[in-house]
């Protein structure tokens, strides 16, 4: 995939978080990927070293229960996150959830020292992260009731 062609994507996925000309800075800092439907983007355990921005494709974040069955928790689809992955990537912690796709998947992965940087050095980046993650939060809570 080619930088104007991840530009634009990240524009049209990403627009809150890609003002000022950030979807180049994103494109400049990161490197494209692509899976296949029924690939593995992140397994259980894994030490996660990027944030992935899905462009194109879904994919399924999936947990294990008290029981061992594995469950989806939530479907990730451009434009939003998979928050524990990120927060895994962020704090250094191996991975809770695996990621499988179930649609191949374009994307672009920030490494993590990128990201990290980012949060102290770009308000919408951290507000962007911040604000998913309290979504995702918030779902979880409201099924809680």
């Amino acid at each position: 995939m080619k930088k104007l062609e991840v530009v634009g994507l990240l524009d049209l996925h990403y627009p809150d978080l890609c003002v000022g000309g950030f979807a180049q800075e994103i494109a400049d800092n990161s490197f494209p990927v692509s899976f296949k439907q029924g690939d593995v983007m992140v397994k259980y355990n894994d030490e996660v070293d990027y944030v992935p921005l899905i462009l194109e494709g879904e994919a399924e974040i999936k947990t294990t229960t008290s029981s061992a069955k594995e469950v989806t928790a939530y479907t990730v689809k451009p434009g939003g996150y998979c928050s524990l992955v990120l927060l895994n990537c962020l704090t250094g912690t191996p991975s809770l959830v695996k990621a499988e796709c179930v649609k191949d998947i374009s994307a672009v992965m920030v490494p993590k020292s990128v990201a990290l940087n980012w949060l102290t050095s770009n308000p919408n980046w951290r507000k962007h992260l911040m604000e998913d993650v309290s979504i995702k939060y918030s779902t979880l809570l409201s099924q809680l009731k």
